[in-house]
């Protein structure tokens, strides 16, 4: 959703040809010119990825039974930049926001957790009327406040 036209950006697993080794990495894909930019970060993990608006950074989504954790990658000098541990929930998708300033925990469920990109600090939950069936997030934003300073 981030990525500019023409191009994707994700996390990737690929087999080393000479000894099999499975490897993750970031690849960014020109769609038109049908070449891919990858490098290589370490062993395969179960992560998933989302481009942060800036595309100089991306987050990742770690998810094990029982342990949950945020990756934030830096993409302007291929590698993580940290990864922290968070109380997580079985079956999640993660996204950034518009500013990349919150990261979004939803699937599974009629919530949506939202937490601090920067600190990874637990913002707050909404709850929807429904189950999530979509990848589109809405909000309406809060009521500006004003103040009487006279």
């Amino acid at each position: 959703m981030n990525d500019e036209p023409g191009f994707y950006t994700a996390i990737f697993n690929v087999s080393d040809p000479v000894q099999h080794r499975r490897t993750m990495g970031i690849g960014r894909v020109n769609l038109a010119a049908k070449a891919v930019d990858f490098y290589a970060l370490g062993p395969s993990s179960p992560v998933s990825f989302t481009l942060a608006p800036d595309r100089k950074t991306g987050y990742g989504l770690f998810e094990e039974i029982g342990r949950y954790e945020f990756w934030k990658f830096d993409l302007e000098h291929h590698s993580l930049a940290n990864r922290v541990q968070f109380k997580g929930r079985p079956r999640m998708g993660l996204k950034t926001s518009s500013n990349g300033k919150v990261l979004y925990i939803f699937v599974a469920g009629n919530t949506i957790d939202l937490y601090d990109a920067e600190t990874y600090q637990y913002l707050r939950t909404i709850t929807l009327d429904g189950d999530m069936t979509t990848e589109l997030f809405v909000f309406k934003a809060p009521p500006a406040t004003t103040s009487n300073s006279q």
